[in-house]
């Protein structure tokens, strides 16, 4: 599931910043407006499916953000900790959606019975 997490948030990343024209893809108003609320369904899909340390759903969702504009800017490597900073204060809401993911499937499970 972590590996999961990667690709699409990588995924993410690369299509918004390709369909919008911008660089980093938190640039664009279209990364808050449509792609970070994807990224928290997905963050709390996976927390429900995988409920157990959820916030390696979020950190997986953020990972290679800085790392792939490292590779697409490498002369900009002097901002690499200011991007790991904002990618792990992107990951807060992350984290925070993949609980209430887990949240919901132990409330599911205490009513209905454990899913097969």
């Amino acid at each position: 599931m972590f590996l999961a997490s990667v690709f699409l948030g990588l995924l993410v990343w690369v299509t918004t910043s390709t369909l919008t024209g911008e660089p980093e893809a938190w640039d664009s108003g279209w990364y808050w407006a449509v792609s970070y609320p994807l990224l928290l369904f997905l963050s709390a899909g996976m927390g429900y499916l995988a409920p157990r340390r959820t916030w390696r759903w979020a950190v997986g969702l953020v990972l290679l953000v800085p790392l792939v504009n490292l590779i697409r800017w490498p002369a900009e490597a002097r901002w690499l900790p200011l991007g790991l900073l904002a990618a792990l204060m992107v990951a807060i809401p992350l984290a925070v959606s993949a609980r209430l993911g887990s949240f919901a499937r132990r409330v599911r499970e205490s009513r209905v019975g454990p899913a097969l």
